[in-house]
């Protein structure tokens, strides 16, 4: 039998060589290719980090902010969204102004799905492309989309959809970095609202996950201003980080109604037309004398006492309430009902009689016939004379907002004849 002779150094000299080169293959960095525009490909650009790690659901872990439920929308839907090239469909930022950093980690650019970045790959949330950024580079500096827009008199929400991923944990960040929506006067200025959507903290590491921002833009509906959206980075590559923005639109918020008629002589009823503008669920109407619905269509309301009376109507949708109050909107008249006293009623001629109007509601003309021929158009206490003996039926009608009224005393008056007794001399 023969037996096998092995030299055990030079085994154990070859195993290390293997140990080695596994151990050079791990430490050695593999170019990064990652997918572009639906299957071309590019290699990644030069960066102070080495080859990118941990990309896609690889990830290192990361703490994920807490979101609400993201709502899916569709801004090329919008006929009347201000943007154009909401979500980028022409594959570049046509329509929008532009600004990056002088050295940015990853360029901003417009891609299609799949462009790995930092910590995720990129997604579009409407249709096939999104704008990009890495949230990071050669800073202090600001990275800038933006877009002049003109918002109408309706306008109630700027609804985008984004999402963001850093690592400010390894490379010494001290500062933090912003997100911001700030909106200016047509053509860039000072901001007149600066919004502070996301900070990234120093010392910290997340993934949103997607997300939407939401931005009131109310005040400023009816009117041309530029939206901008802005990434501050404070430091010199002082973490990766990855961002997407996409879908950008303004939807319509607006409380509104009508009513009709809007006056009338009590009980007055009227109908109130929900005219608002954008997606609500529900409505509050609060008629100003007590009386409220929730109805959200035409509602009919009925005002039982005069008086002037202001409307308020809430409408409530996914991202907030909006309400519409009407001064002093509904005017409701008194109902006119025509009275009179008179003193004296009774005596010889000429007979003076002062008259008291006492009419009540809204009216304004008064009609007076003091049944002898005579009239008066005087709405507060008339006098009149009567000159001759007799009964005497007296008229009054009063008319204004709250309708006309009429009242008639039958022989009210009474008139005595005189009699004179001339003494008798006799002779």
């Amino acid at each position: 039998m023969h037996h096998l002779m092995f030299n055990r150094p030079l085994i154990n000299r070859l195993f290390l060589l293997l140990a080695i080169f596994a151990l050079l293959a791990l430490l050695v960095p593999v170019p990064y290719i990652a997918a572009y525009d639906g299957g071309e490909s590019q290699n990644a650009p030069a960066n102070p980090y080495g080859d990118r790690p941990n990309i896609g659901s690889n990830n290192a872990p990361r703490q994920t902010l807490a979101a609400a439920a993201f709502y899916s929308h569709d801004c090329s839907l919008n006929t009347g969204n201000p943007f154009t090239n909401c979500s980028f469909e022409n594959g570049d930022f046509a329509g929008w102004i532009t600004q990056d950093l002088a050295d940015p980690l990853t360029a901003l650019d417009v891609v299609g799905a799949g462009y790995g970045l930092w910590f995720f790959t990129s997604s579009p949330t409407q249709g096939s492309w999104v704008a990009i950024n890495g949230f990071d580079g050669g800073g202090p500096g600001v990275i800038q989309i933006a877009q002049d827009v003109s918002l109408s008199q309706d306008a109630g929400y700027l609804i985008f959809d984004y999402r963001a991923a850093w690592d400010m944990i390894p490379y010494g960040a001290t500062l933090d970095r912003h997100f911001y929506i700030d909106i200016e006067p047509e053509g860039g200025g000072t901001e007149l609202q600066r919004t502070n959507l996301l900070t990234a903290e120093a010392g910290t590491t997340d993934d949103t996950g997607d997300l939407n921002g939401v931005i009131d833009v109310r005040t400023y509906a009816g009117t041309n201003v530029r939206i901008s959206f802005e990434w501050e980075v404070p430091e010199y590559y002082t973490g990766p980080a990855s961002f997407q923005l996409d879908n950008v639109e303004v939807i319509l918020f607006n409380a509104d109604f009508s009513a009709s008629p809007t006056s009338g002589i009590a009980p007055f009823e009227t109908t109130f037309t929900n005219t608002s503008a954008g997606a609500f669920s529900t409505c509050s109407w609060d008629f100003g004398d007590l009386g409220t619905s929730t109805d959200c269509g035409p509602v009919n309301h009925t005002y039982a006492s005069a008086g002037t009376y202001s409307v308020s109507l809430t409408i409530e949708g996914m991202f907030g309430t909006d309400t519409l109050t009407r001064s002093n909107y509904i005017t409701v008249y008194e109902p006119v009902s025509a009275a009179f006293t008179a003193i004296p009623t009774t005596g010889p001629f000429p007979l003076d009689v002062q008259f008291t109007n006492g009419s009540t509601g809204d009216f304004d003309t008064c009609a007076w016939d003091f049944g002898d021929g005579d009239t008066s158009t005087d709405c507060n206490d008339p006098s009149h004379t009567y000159a001759n003996f007799g009964e005497y039926t007296v008229t009054l009608q009063v008319s204004g907002l709250g309708g006309t009224s009429e009242v008639t005393e039958t022989q009210y008056i009474s008139v005595e004849e005189v009699e004179y007794f001339l003494p008798i001399v006799s002779k």
